[in-house]
């Protein structure tokens, strides 16, 4: 699979790439992820209510690890609160726990859209997904999209092909010989074909996704129903979002991107107004991708419940968190 998509890639880069929304969202700049496991410390501190860029003197401040472990295919998800920023297990607060993280794991609980909408933003960041978001803000109706929905079948089809020829090939030299190129078939008729097919456009065209100007700079911009994001034309960033629904407005501000580890670029800064008007500042502090056996994992999560049990404190969260 990796080898068919990393065909994919090029052969989009040859014949121009086509963005989609879910595309859009994977922070697409970074390289691949290593090892099985994704370690996110974050700063939260609530802002001024005058103003989203100015902080109060004396405003609170909390902090966050969340680590997405992938096991069997299936991404369990942890939330740990510390007390303070040395981020010591020894000083856990609360701990959250998602056995089978998905876009539709929080529908249930209080602010379901900020949890939702902020988890999404995540997963682009950390995970290299936009499949969750575009996934959540399709079960709240808006008329978005997946890869998977949009995608010409025609010309994968093809390019499986042409995977299992190089395959072939690659393993047996006189098999050069006698296989045809499935790209350059020697019928004239069916080359026509080929090409036509390599020349359209990998997904099909939602004309949800629309190049846009903003203070001078070229970005990409979804603008769907309440749901208005930009995210910058060379290198992929996530500029902003904004989200109106019912219960209010949510916005998210993406600042400073720079290097979190020795090649992953995320936002350093990402400012948000939640549906209550409140104003937070989230600090990206550090990410790091490593890897667990399922016995470590299981041993790690006892250690954080088993540091935890008996708080009897009520620990209070900015909504969008869990």
């Amino acid at each position: 699979m990796k080898f068919l998509l990393g065909l994919i890639f090029c052969i989009q880069s040859a014949w121009g790439f086509v963005p989609t929304v879910e595309s859009l969202f994977r922070n697409g700049s970074n390289p691949d992820i290593t090892g099985n496991v994704a370690i996110l410390n974050l700063k939260i501190t609530k802002m001024d209510p005058s103003g989203i860029m100015q902080e109060a003197s004396n405003a609170p401040t909390e902090y966050f690890k969340i680590y997405y472990t992938k096991l069997d295919e299936v991404y369990k998800l942890n939330q740990l609160k510390y007390t303070d920023e040395s981020f010591d297990d020894k000083k856990i607060i609360h701990h959250s726990y998602y056995p089978n993280y998905n876009a539709f794991s929080f529908a249930n609980q209080p602010a379901a859209t900020e949890k939702s909408l902020f988890y999404g933003v995540l997963n682009s960041l950390v995970l290299h997904d936009g499949q969750f978001l575009v996934s959540y803000l399709k079960s709240v109706g808006l008329p978005l999209r997946l890869n998977k929905e949009i995608i010409n079948r025609e010309k994968i089809q093809l390019l499986a092909q042409y995977k299992q020829y190089l395959v072939t090939i690659n393993q047996d030299r006189e098999a050069r010989k006698t296989l045809e190129n499935p790209l350059r078939p020697s019928d004239p008729n069916k080359r026509e074909q080929a090409e036509s097919i390599m020349n359209e456009s990998m997904y099909v065209d939602t004309q949800q996704v629309k190049l846009s100007k903003d203070g001078g700079e070229m970005s990409w911009r979804v603008n769907v129903e309440g749901f208005d994001a930009s995210v910058s034309y060379r290198k992929r960033y996530l500029q902003k979002i904004t989200f109106k629904g019912a219960a209010g407005d949510l916005e998210f501000l993406f600042k400073d991107h720079a290097l979190v580890n020795a090649s992953h670029v995320l936002p350093k800064q990402i400012l948000i107004r939640d549906f209550n008007g409140d104003n937070y500042q989230v600090d990206i502090v550090s990410l790091r991708y490593s890897s667990f056996t399922e016995r470590a994992y299981l041993n790690t999560l006892k250690e954080w419940d088993k540091t935890v049990q008996g708080q009897s404190v009520e620990v209070l969260r900015p909504g969008f968190m869990l």
